[in-house]
């Protein structure tokens, strides 16, 4: 009897992992983590929330929101809830063929749990009574809010990619021809929108706004929807929107865009000098209409912001390049804020920011791994912009900021002065970045992505560890041994070529 029980209950597995998409495996994996997530953040902040908590945030304000705090361990039992609903609507909706029901149930329970888990987030954080950061406070500060848009984004990505693929918003490389393009297979635009948006609803919910929090929200927000409209017109071939293809007007709206970090206090006030003390850039100014105007810093903080930008944005040539590049980047600086400034309330949001950042990016890189299933599009600048903020605002971090992203920075400033010595227009896209180089020398493309996440990583920890006295010689160092290997491999392709 025992035995016919369980052979009746192996088919039973059988059948239902024969019968079950890869989707619902991902959503149960998912939401669990979620659901564990909510079980232990309350267990290691249990000592320092107030005896009471908000959590009830239909009630009135006030009191009626309020419970013992060992309530908010309801919240992973709803997830659990909400869990086993969506797994028994998706099989009765399998079961009985109802049209769109199975998706909507498990992406519908999804976003409860989401949004059940920023709650109770926001209701612990708030409830805390104020300490240094501990490993289990850092647990929930820093690391949750990373985990949450990492997972976010790794489940609304694939809901996007078909809105997207529904609205014809592809690129497909047997009808789209560019210099640089190295699709396997047609691949949805647009990564660098959804990416913004899970930025911003994580960053929203678990940060908050000041004035230079508002204006990266902006102008990430600007750059996003530009390259949205771009992902639009480039994917139809009657847009009236060809227009935003011009470089020069590109670079005009990059400088525009990036100027309103300005009007919200984002700038380059001082660098630090490798001979000791620093380059005071404010001391520089013009008085108009009694107003001082500090135009070296206003340029120094353009010309860092657009370069920025455009560095970046030359390195998304192939599959999840970019992607686990910026993401590593954003850890770094995560890492960099919590160095120079611990104790200043400021600096631990721009860590914060930059590992939300970080998780939002990497969660769509599961996508753009080769072949990719969505591209970053003109869109991938909104990241750059955060990165440029970032790198000015945990200190003026330049330097160090900058050989975190030395192989593209190089590989950019090779591909400018190459295009000059050979009278071509240094804004117009060719295929002889490095990533061109290595591909075009034998290495695949999962292979160069990863030699770019392995730089990016190895250069940001001699970020870390290096003294800022020693970070001019180090990047002068590094940066001219990439720049000999860069040149070297593009004249052994142009005599390749002319052979």
């Amino acid at each position: 009897m025992k035995a016919r029980v369980f052979a009746l209950l192996v088919i039973y597995y059988q059948k239902i992992r024969n019968n079950t998409s890869s989707r619902l495996v991902q959503f149960v994996i998912l939401n669990l983590v979620l659901t564990l997530y909510n079980v232990i953040a309350p267990i290691l902040k249990l000592d320092q929330i107030n005896e009471r908590v908000p959590l009830f945030y239909y009630m009135p304000w006030g009191n009626l929101q309020l419970v013992p705090k060992n309530y908010i361990f309801l919240v992973p039992s709803i997830n659990l809830v909400l869990i086993g609903t969506g797994v028994l609507l998706y099989f009765v909706a399998k079961k009985y063929q109802f049209q769109y029901l199975d998706m909507l149930s498990i992406f519908t329970s999804s976003i409860s749990n989401v949004l059940l888990t920023l709650s109770l987030y926001r209701s612990i954080y708030i409830s805390s009574t104020p300490e240094s950061i501990s490993a289990g406070s850092a647990a929930i500060q820093f690391i949750s809010p990373f985990f949450i848009a990492l997972g976010l984004a790794y489940l609304l990505t694939p809901k996007f990619i078909s809105v997207l693929t529904e609205r014809g918003v592809v690129t497909n490389p047997l009808l789209h021809r560019h210099p640089g393009m190295l699709l396997a297979k047609p691949s949805a635009r647009g990564g660098g929108f959804i990416f913004y948006l899970v930025f911003l609803a994580v960053s929203v919910v678990t940060v908050g706004f000041t004035k230079e929090l508002t204006g990266i929200y902006l102008v990430a927000g600007i750059l996003a929807t530009l390259g949205l409209l771009d992902d639009f017109q480039n994917t139809n071939a009657k847009s009236r929107l060809k227009f935003i293809e011009n470089p020069v007007l590109r670079l005009a709206l990059l400088y525009i865009t990036s100027y309103l970090f300005i009007l919200f206090g984002i700038s380059i006030k001082y660098i630090g000098n490798p001979a000791g003390g620093i380059f005071d850039f404010n001391s520089f100014s013009i008085v108009i209409n009694n107003t001082p105007v500090f135009f070296l810093s206003v340029t120094i903080t353009l010309l860092w912001v657009v370069w920025v930008l455009n560095l970046l944005s030359w390195s998304n040539g192939i599959d999840a390049q970019y992607g686990g590049m910026v993401g590593i980047a954003l850890v770094v600086i995560s890492i960099l804020a919590l160095r120079f400034g611990s104790t200043d309330i400021a600096a631990l949001n721009y860590s914060k920011i930059a590992l939300i950042a970080a998780g939002a990016a990497f969660g769509i890189t599961f996508y753009t791994w080769h072949p990719s299933k969505i591209m970053w599009g003109f869109g991938a600048m909104s990241v750059g912009s955060i990165i440029a903020a970032l790198s000015i605002l945990i200190g003026s971090k330049i330097a160090v900021s900058m050989l975190v992203v030395l192989l593209p920075f190089i590989d950019s400033a090779v591909t400018i002065i190459r295009r000059i010595l050979n009278g071509q227009n240094p804004l117009k896209s060719d295929r002889k970045h490095l990533h061109h180089l290595l591909l075009d020398r034998g290495w695949s493309i999962k292979k160069t992505a990863l030699f770019y996440w392995a730089t990016t990583a190895v250069f940001g920890i001699l970020g870390l560890i290096t003294a800022d006295k020693n970070m001019a010689l180090v990047i002068i160092s590094i940066g001219g041994t990439l720049a000999f290997i860069i040149a070297s491999l593009n004249i052994s392709a142009h005599r390749k070529a002319r052979k």
